[in-house]
């Protein structure tokens, strides 16, 4: 994934009337934290929202992924649930 490909893909599903995406997240490996990044600075560009959902049968333990929730949750593009930051597992 690039910048510019992120672009498009919240764009076209935008357009498509949606409102968020599940991110599912099974890394934490660069290319993983690359795209994540990616998604948001195309999100937060169109008013568009994402939230993780933390694939568990790929990490032993919660504090592997925390980092990305310390990062991101207060992001104008995290999507939000009764001001709370939505998380799916």
């Amino acid at each position: 994934m690039n910048t510019t490909q992120a672009g498009i893909d919240v764009a076209q599903a935008q357009a498509m009337g949606f409102d968020a995406f599940a991110l599912n997240i099974i890394s934490t490996e660069s290319w993983s934290n690359d795209a994540v990044s990616f998604l948001f600075a195309a999100a937060a560009a169109i008013g568009f929202h994402l939230f993780f959902s933390f694939d568990m049968t790929h990490f032993t333990d919660p504090s592997q992924f925390f980092y990305l929730l310390n990062e991101y949750t207060s992001n104008k593009a995290y999507y939000q649930w009764n001001n709370t930051p939505f998380v799916s597992k």
